[in-house]
């Protein structure tokens, strides 16, 4: 199948416009998060405040479950578009009013609720959106974007904050979101997948259900428990870098950024590659691969103490995380029925939200005990853990060259 010269994003103008606005709305995000950080690490307790307010954009998360359930009952166009302006109107305000420090928290609380139900709708469309042999391509095109978002997000916020203020950076967001929802309005509509009278009365059936499918759906439930424990452990490098670069790699602020870009930078560059090759490769198979690099790349880091080699590492590792996203998407999209993905995105990143909150919580009692290259070397044993347990639990009919297509489940194979 020719690519084109730039692939979906050239020929497929509904994806486009999907992928235009969530780059452009994550962008957003990313600036808004370090414009906040900032303001609440001027306030009294300041530590205390940054505390509460990662702990705002967390918690909401953990709601994912509910929020695929309302995902398949209605039209996922209307309701991206609406929590677009809904995230657009809760940053206006906090932009304009400057609110005191608890109602800024419900506000950031709300664009996180917003932005959870916005997750699984957002990774439900693309099977609608593209045909199924191009899943894989547009998860990746879709993952190189945000990454490269996420990678230049807080360089450019920091920049901005500088020139333009914390209040010039809410309004620039606020305008990602207005943009975001004008594109978002170019889709076809995208009528709900399991449409039923009488919201209120099933909505804890259906999402009772949900659990149900995915308990009984042999990938979504490898999925979920190795997204569970990969991020479990991958967490503990994300609170443990930082020591690193100061007492062990003896860097500064400056070579703390470059590792923690250049994680970054593997993040864009592994699915960038993936374009190219994911038709030709299973996504189980890809997701395994990803274990192998995050896991080595995480242990090599801790291993060898030098920065250059912390440097090529991380990268490393990045590019594991960034083909890790992919893969399980493009799995769940796969193989999972039409009506049920907004209930299994919801569900199962909930699991990755839930993991890294306990070690986000576990993890400073961890680094009083144990030095960091350890911590590390803890991380990289567990992610690699976490592959062997995926080796064992994946149906070995998604590991087989070719998958079926979107929305019919694999056959599951014997004994697994």
């Amino acid at each position: 199948m020719a690519q084109g010269r730039f692939g979906l994003l050239g020929r497929n103008r509904s994806y486009r416009y999907l992928w235009t606005a969530r780059t452009l709305s994550f962008l957003g995000d990313m600036l808004t998060t370090v414009a906040l950080v900032l303001y609440a690490a001027r306030l009294e307790n300041a530590a205390t405040a940054v505390g509460l307010l990662l702990l705002a954009q967390t918690l909401p998360r953990l709601f994912g479950p509910f929020a695929g359930v309302i995902v398949d009952r209605v039209d996922q166009r209307r309701l991206m578009i609406g929590c677009e302006l809904g995230q657009a109107l809760l940053v206006g305000l906090i932009a304009f009013t400057s609110p005191p420090f608890p109602l800024l928290m419900l506000l950031v609380f709300g664009t996180t609720a917003l932005a959870t139900l916005f997750g699984p709708a957002g990774r439900s469309t693309i099977p609608v959106l593209v045909a199924p042999q191009d899943i894989a391509a547009a998860n990746a095109t879709l993952s190189s974007g945000l990454n490269m978002a996420l990678a230049l997000g807080p360089g450019i916020g920091g920049l901005l904050v500088g020139l333009i203020g914390i209040r010039g950076v809410l309004i620039i967001d606020l305008l990602t979101f207005l943009s975001s929802a004008l594109l978002l309005s170019q889709l076809p509509p995208l009528v709900a997948a399991s449409p039923a009278a009488g919201l209120a009365a099933t909505f804890l059936g259906m999402t009772g259900a949900g659990f149900a499918y995915i308990a009984r759906h042999q990938t979504v439930r490898a999925v979920a428990v190795g997204l569970f424990f990969v991020v479990g452990f991958a967490a503990l490098r994300n609170i443990t870098l930082v020591f690193l670069a100061e007492t062990v790699l003896k860097t500064d602020a400056r070579g703390y950024g470059l590792l923690a870009s250049s994680y970054g930078i593997g993040m864009v560059l592994g699915p960038l590659a993936l374009i190219r090759w994911s038709a030709r490769l299973p996504p189980a198979r890809i997701l395994l691969l990803s274990l192998l690099l995050l896991a080595g790349g995480t242990f090599a880091v801790g291993l060898l103490p030098g920065f250059g080699f912390a440097l090529i590492f991380q990268a490393v590792s990045g590019i594991g995380n960034g083909l890790q996203n992919v893969a399980n998407d493009t799995l769940i999209q796969r193989t999972v029925a039409p009506a049920m993905l907004g209930r299994v995105f919801g569900s199962v990143y909930t699991c990755a939200a839930l993991a890294a909150t306990l070690t986000y919580a576990l993890g400073a009692p961890l680094l009083r005990v144990m030095p960091p290259q350890a911590v590390f070397l803890l991380s990289g044993a567990g992610v690699f853990g976490a592959f062997l347990i995926m080796l064992m639990i994946l149906p070995r009919s998604v590991t087989a060259p070719t998958a079926g297509p979107a929305g019919e489940p694999l056959p599951a194979a014997d004994g697994i």
